[in-house]
């Protein structure tokens, strides 16, 4: 079968990483290529090539982009300004518990002179235009300080039991083993992505990880850092919102997190990630409107749908259907 478009990297000091897992247009029963690729200028068309895809497996559309619109889909890119000045090295990509992770190795900041230092991306899995799209700093320090900058190679497993206990979480629980290593002093130090030869193996339960993920959520819900990367899009600071609660929506099948939200006078689009402990995914709902003033949205099930309820305080308490991606069962 002809694949007729650039899908990996294309010399030998480019990175590329493949796994499968499930993803749009129907998971957890469809499943997509996932797809990690360091930026490489030298032939036509590299630059239609994004850093981090959902491609289809089905075999009329082998390899191409999962979900496709006009100005969204299972893909992210590097912006033309950064391409060249911002390589991000792919290691290891994985999938747990609803979610697609890659480890990369990239510099702390898209300017000269940056540090490299060592990243988890992740993305939801039922996310058809990545607005999930997130990266977190991983690191790894040992006993005296010393940190090892960048990851050289991972393995996602279960624990035994001892170790299941030291990290304080079950048997059944994904755990990630990363080795890293220092940048080569002779080098650059940190400013060079070449590894010195000592290197050190870090464990962390993939538990605590989506733990920080959602605290860096809570934290921009909170007004506090920047929402964006810049070397993709315009980095903007987090908007302050009145009121952040989490709450927890139940049944028989469905333990969610999701979120209450009164939402500041102005016009927001937000995106929410729940996950369905029982069917092993998550779930991407979007909320795009110019609200009233301390207007709430909340979660509201409708038959075999749920649908977005929002609703403000100014109008006696009247609600308006907002239609959510989730369907039950």
């Amino acid at each position: 079968m002809e694949v007729r478009e650039p899908v990996v990297a294309n010399n030998s000091t480019a990175t590329t990483v493949v796994f499968i897992a499930p993803g749009p247009p129907n998971p957890p029963s469809t499943h997509v290529l996932y797809v990690g690729v360091t930026y490489t200028g030298n032939s036509p068309y590299r630059s239609e090539v994004p850093a981090v895809s959902s491609r289809s497996l089905a075999r009329h559309e082998m390899f191409q982009i999962a979900k496709m619109e006009v100005t969204t889909g299972t893909r992210i890119s590097v912006n033309s300004l950064s391409r060249d000045r911002y390589p991000i090295h792919y290691v290891y990509g994985f999938s747990s518990e609803g979610f697609s992770y890659f480890l990369t190795t990239q510099m702390r900041e898209s300017t000269n002179n940056s540090p490299y230092i060592s990243k988890l991306v992740r993305v939801c899995q039922d996310d058809r235009d990545y607005y999930s799209y997130t990266e977190v700093p991983l690191e790894c320090v040992a006993e005296n300080g010393t940190r090892y900058n960048l990851i050289q190679a991972a393995y996602v497993d279960k624990p035994g039991s001892d170790l299941a206990a030291e990290l304080g979480i079950r048997a059944q629980d994904d755990v990630l083993f990363a080795v890293f290593a220092q940048s080569d002093p002779a080098e650059g130090g940190e400013m060079s992505n070449r590894p010195a030869p000592r290197s050190a193996l870090c464990v962390y339960s993939l538990k605590s990880i989506r733990r920080k993920f959602m605290h860096n959520i809570q934290k921009c819900f909170s007004g506090e850092g920047h929402r964006g990367l810049d070397f993709i899009s315009p980095s903007l600071p987090c908007v302050h919102t009145v009121s952040f609660v989490l709450f927890f929506l139940r049944s028989s099948h469905l333990i969610r997190h999701a979120r209450r939200v009164f939402f500041p006078a102005r016009a927001v689009t937000l995106h929410f990630q729940g996950f369905d402990s029982g069917k092993k995914r998550c779930h991407l709902f979007i909320v795009g409107r110019r609200f009233l003033p301390r207007s709430s949205a909340f979660i509201k099930r409708s038959g075999r749908r749920e649908q977005w309820r929002v609703g403000s305080r100014e109008n006696g308490g009247k609600t308006t259907s907002v239609p959510s991606s989730l369907r039950l069962g």
